[in-house]
């Protein structure tokens, strides 16, 4: 038998995923990308910190293998790194009960 019991195969990469996004701020920037792509600007104006502060955070989540991000002209915009890590939001909306109302916000 290879590794312990109930042995992932991919624990070490699953682990950083979610050690990434363990942090509120995080979260909430996982959220609002969930919804499609954005420039740093754009969650800068979203959620109202220094863009220092969000650049950092979107560097531990793309560091985490879950954001993709592309230069565009002047700016970086970021993405997901696959569209099925947008059923997390819905997982833990479904686990919190208000989770995902940080990402439907931009629909108002």
């Amino acid at each position: 038998m290879d590794g312990p019991p109930y042995y992932i195969e991919n624990a070490e990469q699953i682990a950083g995923m979610f050690k990434a996004l363990a942090h509120p701020i995080r979260l909430t920037l996982f959220a609002i990308l969930a919804q499609g792509p954005r420039n740093v600007n754009d969650l800068v104006n979203r959620i109202g910190l220094p863009q220092c502060s969000v650049s950092h955070h979107l560097k531990i989540l793309q560091s985490g293998g879950l954001l993709k991000s592309e230069r565009r002209r002047t700016f970086v915009q970021y993405a997901l790194m696959t569209p099925s890590l947008a059923e997390l939001v819905s997982y833990f909306d479904r686990c919190s009960g208000h989770f995902g109302a940080i990402a439907q916000e931009d629909k108002l």
